[in-house]
């Protein structure tokens, strides 16, 4: 009775095992399914203001386009005012004030900062 329990042991730990390789499979191809290589690009306007495009790195397709004031501590999100001259949107205030603030990176007008 003894190597019988040690051979269903032994079973059960290698259906374990395989399960959790498997696991480690699906996990794998999603993510790297969902991965896009990404570079920012910035063209200059005007003083101070930018065209900021995040551009898939490997086919070229422009994945956002924003227009951005930059400032001391980053770039944030602008609009051109009725009377020609540029403002933070309520995006680019909230996020120019989070950075005076040390909430954290803005890191552009349109992406955040993050990863």
């Amino acid at each position: 009775m003894g190597i019988k329990m040690i051979k269903t042991n032994t079973f059960i730990r290698a259906l374990c095992f395989c399960f959790a390789v498997g696991m480690l499979l699906q996990i794998t191809q999603a993510t790297a399914a969902t991965w896009v290589n990404k570079k920012t690009e910035y063209t200059k306007v005007e003083d101070g203001i930018y065209i900021e495009r995040t551009v898939n790195s490997s086919t070229g397709e422009v994945l956002s386009e924003e227009t951005v004031m930059k400032t001391a501590k980053g770039f944030f999100q602008v609009e051109k005012k009725s009377d020609g001259s540029w403002g933070l949107t309520n995006k680019g205030q909230a996020d120019q004030a989070a950075a005076e603030s040390g909430g954290g990176d803005s890191g552009g007008g349109g992406g955040g900062g993050g990863c």
